[in-house]
This record gives C-alpha cells, structure tokens and sequence, in this order.
C-alpha cells in the first residue's frame, strides 16, 4: 500500500501494519487501509540582527508560515532557503512542503532620514515624535529616524498659547503631522500667545480694551486669568461678559473663574456676567 505524502498505518486485517500482503480470497472480503499525513519540519538558520520563527512541522502539502523581524536600525535585506516561498512585509510564506527544508534570513543596517523640527511664534510649547527622539520647545531640533517609516509629530502648546499649524512637509493648521521617511524631511510649528480677552474674533490685552470694541449685544470672552485693572462700562449698550476661557477659547468651565483684581463702574448700558470674580 502506497500514496504519495501519507503513511501506511493498518488494513484492519491479519496483515496488520505490513506494508504489503498476499490474502486468500474464498468469498467477499472487505479491506480497509489507513493513511495518515507526512508532515515535516522547517529549521531556521542562525541570524543576527534580527530574528526568524517559523510555524513546525507543516502538513505534506500544506504551505508554511514564518515571521521575520529586524532589530531596531536593520531592514530585512533577503530571505531563501530550500523551502522556496514569498516574502510580503513581514512575513514569508513557504510553497507546499514536500519534505523538510530550511528558510534563512538576511539583515542590513537601514538607512537613516533626518527630521528637522523648528518651533517658534510668539507663544510657546513642545513638538514630540512618534517614535521617540524629537522633544523640541522653541528653536530647532533634529532626529534620525529609519528610513521608508512613519514618524508622527505631535504639538502641545503651553496653556498660556495656542497651536497655530504646521508648514514645510507639513501644511495642516490641527492635528499630528504623519511622515512618510523617503527623504530627509523638515517641518515648522508655530506657536502663538493667546489673547487674554476676546471681542468676536479679535484679541484684546485687557477688558477695558475688550469693551472698547463691543456694540450693542457683543460678548466678551475672558481667559481664566487675574486682571488688574479698573473697568468703567460707560456705552449705552448690552454686553455679556464670559469669563473662564481656557487658552484655545472653547471651554470656559475648565480652569476656574476670571479674576477682576480692581473696581467695575457701569455708568451707562448693562451687563450680563458669568464665571467672574471681583476683588
């Protein structure tokens, strides 16, 4: 009894397990013969630099599986052996095993891309990286990083500032800053102080200067800051007063009330007021 890739277990007669056998027939006969699945092993050859482990022993006619990763710096440079098969990305697929072969791995020092970061404006804050290596406040930093990777930027402005966007081979004004590693890549963030008040969408240093530009329904929007100032409303007009702002002005109940260290004389008009306090 014989079939390619199986072994001969039995025939369920006197035969047994013999691998051939001369029967009597003196009438109808039933032989039953059992086969099980070869399957063979893969040995992986000694690398350095990286490491190599395949799925063992693999089903006669099945196709293997191996991963195949380098060490931090190293690329996969070439893969092979007598098993033959396919590399994609990290992993490498045999063709169908037949008999017990080898796969063996080779890797190289991957080339390296610098990324130049270069914070400034008039604020201030932090620019990290994605893998680790960039923490660059104000000025310029520069990292290497392993080439045809990803690196992502991240900025984080200080709570006195706001993040104003990315320019050089980054162009969007939010969010992290992905970097495809083909080349050397620089990229600028900028930084701006926040206002400490604002009228609409224009700045203003103090409340009096915030009112000054106010008409009739305006809302003043303040920072969760101390000001030290007198503030006299003497337009005939409405105004609401919003304190507690944090430094991007899109929530005013995180970081406390605004702090008035002074008087406030409404003269003319009226005021709404929410999370200030007056000292």
């Amino acid at each position: 009894y014989t079939f390619s890739g199986f072994t001969f277990t039995g025939d369920g007669s006197a035969c047994c397990k013999e691998t051939s056998c001369n029967i009597t027939i003196t009438g109808n006969t039933n032989i039953t013969a059992t086969f099980v699945r070869n399957s063979y092993p893969i040995s992986t050859l000694t690398v350095s630099n990286g490491t190599l482990t395949c799925t063992t022993p693999v089903s006669h006619g099945d196709q293997g599986s191996c991963t195949v990763t380098p060490d931090p710096g190293y690329r996969i440079e070439g893969i092979g052996g007598s098993c033959g098969g396919t590399l994609t990305g990290n992993s490498y697929t045999t063709l169908p095993i037949t008999a017990g072969c080898t796969v063996g791995a080779v890797f190289a020092a991957a080339p390296q891309r610098s990324v130049t970061v270069t914070a400034s404006g008039t604020g201030a804050g932090t620019v990290y990286s994605a893998p680790a290596g960039i923490i660059c406040p104000l000025g310029s930093c520069t990292a290497q990083f392993d080439d045809a990777t990803v690196t992502t930027l991240s900025a984080v402005p200080d709570t006195n500032s706001t993040f104003d966007g990315w320019s050089g081979a980054c162009s969007n004004n939010a969010g992290p800053c992905d970097l495809t590693l083909t080349e050397d890549k620089s990229v600028n963030a900028t930084f701006s102080a926040a206002p400490n008040a604002m009228v609409s969408t224009t700045g203003h240093a103090t409340l009096t200067q915030a009112y000054a530009g106010t008409v009739n329904g305006a809302t003043i929007k303040a920072r969760a800051i101390t000001f030290i100032e007198n503030l006299v409303l003497n337009g005939n007009h409405r105004v609401t007063l919003e304190g507690g702002f944090n430094a991007e002005y899109d929530c005013n109940s995180c970081g406390g009330n605004t702090i008035l260290k002074g008087t406030m004389t409404i003269e003319h008009g009226s005021l709404i007021m929410e999370n200030l306090t007056i000292r």
